[in-house]
């Protein structure tokens, strides 16, 4: 593992985030089968054909649901956009309900300012979603808000920009009473804390230490929030790994993410609080800053063990598949006009030739069968990764919703 920061908030760097948004302003991203996009994007990509065998070693068996997880409390599968609008029913048949996101391109002067405007995160929501959406609902501020947030209380940067990102949430709520409402990517527990100590081999001081910072950083966000919505990402490869080393680094991704959804937990409990909805965000391909190759699909096995164990372990509400898939399938299949995606759209193209059509290269990206080809194989990874989860729920004794199929386990209905 290198000396980066384990889980990046960050899905992308800040020139991609920006162009993704543009594709979604400029209508790029509607060109893929004119499908509904999100305002604002971060980057997904899906595999649907067979990713190759991850030869993940010493997987955890399904655990037990914790005692604290009360038996009638559905495990939640949500999403942020479906890849096929045609094909969605298949989708809510299994209980997959889209959630709501609102990026930060939609107020382009916080990344300079550090604040959130309300005022236009609520014309954004009317905007996509009409005056009364109902169900869950994220905003995505990353940047500068994280490195503001990490200063700590007491530094200008940070004091200003927690303050708006309270008096910002609470009029969001206020004006959409029917949407339960959070922050992503909050909080934001650091892997490599303290003399480089990974989690797993850090003193439990050190580790206490890292929690109490969290604690005291994003505490009074976290006490606006209708539910969390941490990050848990991938970004290693067990197969790039010795196998005398992978059930290890099992351990220590499993051990990590645990704790950063138990953050939160141990904050409501200091604060005498009730318990909110924890529901992390899951991604299907590997994240940036690991040994990953970003836009390449995680082998299911890898992605069950990795992202869905530690939230069925850790007692989650439930999961929230981040995807763009609309954005992506629009940059992919794209004319290559726009000189900023050029080496972003050569890097997706490569990773889903390889992980998505098993190497076959499209005769034409752009062409209309090629839009629709690629279009039903997200969706068919998709609705794979979806029967997966709901059986890793069901088998750990979770209570699901949706319509099973045949040898499929359950999954969520909010």
């Amino acid at each position: 593992m290198g000396n980066s920061t384990f889980m990046p908030r960050h899905r992308t760097n800040t020139a991609v985030r920006v162009g993704l948004a543009a594709l979604l302003t400029i209508g790029l991203a509607a060109t893929a089968l004119a499908e509904p996009q999100a305002a604002g994007t971060k980057k997904k990509k899906v595999t649907i054909a067979t990713a190759p065998a991850a030869q993940v070693t010493a997987a955890p068996a399904p655990a037990a649901a914790p005692a604290t997880v009360e038996a009638n409390r559905k495990f939640k599968i949500m999403m942020d956009v479906y890849p096929s609008t045609e094909r969605a029913e298949d989708l809510k048949a299994l209980g997959v309900n889209q959630y709501i996101a609102i990026y930060q391109n939609s107020d382009p002067d916080a990344v300079h300012t550090g604040l959130v405007n309300p005022d236009k995160i609520i014309a954004q929501v009317k905007s996509q979603f009409g005056n009364d959406p109902k169900g869950f609902g994220f905003l995505d501020y990353e940047i500068p808000f994280d490195a503001n947030i990490g200063k700590g209380p007491g530094h200008p940067d940070y004091e200003k920009t927690v303050a708006s990102m309270v008096a910002g949430i609470k009029k969001v709520k206020a004006a959409f009473p029917n949407v339960k409402w959070t922050y992503y990517g909050i909080p934001a527990t650091d892997y490599w804390i303290k003399n480089w100590w990974d989690w797993e081999n850090a003193p439990a001081v050190e580790r206490t230490a890292e929690i109490e910072k969290q604690i005291r950083n994003y505490g009074p966000v976290l006490k606006e929030l209708d539910w969390v919505n941490c990050c848990t990402y991938d970004v290693y490869v067990y197969s790039k790994y010795a196998p005398e080393k992978r059930p290890a680094a099992i351990v220590r991704e499993t051990q990590y993410r645990i704790a950063r959804m138990s953050v939160a937990k141990e904050m409501w409990k200091r604060m005498n609080l009730p318990p909110k909805p924890i529901i992390p965000a899951i991604c299907l391909h590997y994240a940036p800053g690991g040994n990953g190759v970003e836009y390449e699909m995680i082998p299911m096995d890898e992605f069950i063990t990795d992202q869905i164990m530690p939230a069925i372990m850790a007692g989650a509400d439930g999961v929230a598949i981040w995807s763009a898939s609309s954005a992506y399938l629009g940059l992919a299949t794209s004319p290559n006009e726009n000189g900023w995606v050029t080496g972003t759209q050569a890097e997706l193209r490569n990773a889903w030739t390889k992980s998505l059509l098993n190497g076959q290269v499209p005769g034409n990206w752009t062409a209309s069968p090629t839009k629709k080809m690629l279009s039903d194989k997200l969706h068919e990874h998709m609705v794979n990764a979806v029967k997966k989860i709901r059986e890793s729920a069901l088998a750990s004794g979770r209570t699901v919703g949706g319509s099973a199929p045949v040898a499929t386990a359950g999954v969520t209905n909010q």
